[in-house]
């Protein structure tokens, strides 16, 4: 029966790259999935390119993320299942996110809540608003505050584990950009501390690497470390987001320790993986600190 199979290479290809983070293996699997699949098995079909979009995106490839994104949009639309349509809005809203284009991404985010609404799906709508947050963070936090605890309050209801630590340790990354130190700790140790929990090693890594940053600024550079270096065990050598942000988390502690020119390589090699990528303002930030490390290295000593 190729539906049954192509369920299960699914199922194979999903645990390949959340819990192994073996992005090869996951492509494989869900490429054969879209191969044994009947044409009619349009939610198959519609899991597939979700999965393969994900890989891309973790590749930090625009164009095979956007063209697997819409290929989920268009099979929603086939199969009226306005709340798959909300997904893949968002999921195309996110790429669009990261790239800095800000007005293209709330369009599409704007259509993707309209279909969670007529859906009633919760999970749509809390994924649409915790992406919303994201692309807010920065110039509304309340705004980015609100939408995150409603979609915590969503992913709950949903039991959506992976997803609601996320869209934790987002919130943790708001408080933190405010200047509240603490409550963004103990947000995010309760993000690292759920996600430990499930099998969303992405996820896991990136709470991790959030955890560290401000534990810097608190001054615990030891566990800071710590963190970071168990996250860069754990990380697969293809995800260009998480590998970037990581080293970019190592330049942040090993500047803090007076290591400097340890701290420029760990920018530097940041910039050379995140760069080519999709991912622009993730390569600004890292830019913007190693700007910031030649800046201070530089500066004249007072007499």
């Amino acid at each position: 029966m190729p539906d049954v199979e192509g369920r299960a290479l699914i199922l194979l290809a999903e645990l390949a790259l959340h819990a192994e983070s073996d992005l090869a293996r996951a492509h494989d699997l869900a490429d054969a999935a879209l191969a044994i699949l009947p044409v009619d098995e349009l939610a198959g079909l519609y899991d597939a390119h979700s999965l393969i979009s994900t890989i891309f995106w973790w590749l930090g490839d625009a164009a095979g993320a956007t063209r697997h994104g819409e290929a989920m949009l268009d099979l929603a639309h086939q199969a009226s299942r306005p709340e798959l349509e909300s997904l893949a809005l968002t999921q195309l809203a996110g790429v669009e996110g990261v790239q800095g284009h800000s007005e293209e991404s709330l369009d599409l985010l704007d259509r993707a809540t309209e279909l969670a609404e007529k859906s009633g799906s919760r999970e749509a709508a809390a994924f649409a608003l915790a992406v919303r947050a994201r692309r807010a963070a920065e110039v509304d936090p309340e705004s980015a505050e609100a939408d995150l605890r409603a979609s915590l309050e969503m992913f709950g209801e949903t039991g959506a584990a992976g997803r609601y630590g996320w869209a934790l340790a987002n919130l943790g990354q708001v408080y933190n950009r405010r200047g509240d130190t603490a409550l963004a700790e103990r947000t995010l140790r309760d993000a690292v501390r759920r996600l430990r929990t499930t099998h969303e090693q992405g996820f896991l890594a990136e709470a991790e690497r959030q955890l560290a940053e401000v534990l810097v600024k608190q001054g615990k550079l030891a566990e800071a470390e710590r963190l970071v270096n168990e996250a860069q065990r754990r990380v697969g050598r293809e995800d260009a987001w998480t590998r970037a942000s990581l080293l970019h988390a190592l330049g942040v502690v090993r500047a803090a320790q007076g290591r400097t020119d340890e701290a420029e390589k760990a920018f530097e090699d940041a910039l050379a993986i995140i760069e080519p990528t999709m991912y622009t303002i993730l390569t600004n930030d890292v830019r913007a600190s190693l700007e910031s490390l030649g800046a201070r290295t530089t500066a004249p000593t007072q007499p």
